[in-house]
């Protein structure tokens, strides 16, 4: 017995690993997080709330005005906004029509975008 013994490996002798990483611990990526806003129109959660700003034009007979209104919704949301509002806008604003045409256009389109929230700092 004493023969076989000495003819077997010792396996209490660490075997180097075949890779020079396998002693290393597995990294475990972590789940995303993300901060979820109830929205003030429809009082859901997402974490696509956001404020967008709508440009609101005045024109009177020699004499404009512009001010933007900013709403803090979910893109759903400010669609509805923007559309309701839009055909009101247009009947009002003959003149401008195509410049509110184009101001409300690009923030309708916004809302379709998932890039994180950019307020233009």
């Amino acid at each position: 017995m004493s023969e076989n013994s000495e003819q077997q490996p010792d396996s209490d002798k660490a075997k180097p690993p075949a890779d020079s990483f396998a002693g290393l611990p597995v990294w475990q990526p972590r789940p995303e997080i993300y901060e979820e806003y109830e929205c003030p129109s429809c009082l859901r959660p997402s974490r696509y709330v956001r404020p967008y700003t709508l440009d609101i034009i005045i024109f009177l007979i020699f004499f404009a005005t512009k001010y933007s209104e900013t709403y803090v919704r979910c893109p759903r949301c400010m669609r509805r906004k923007i559309l309701v509002s839009l055909l009101p806008a247009l009947l009002v604003s003959t003149i401008a029509s195509p410049l509110v045409l184009v101001t409300w256009g690009w923030t309708f389109f916004r809302t379709f975008s998932k890039l994180p929230y950019d307020d233009g700092r």
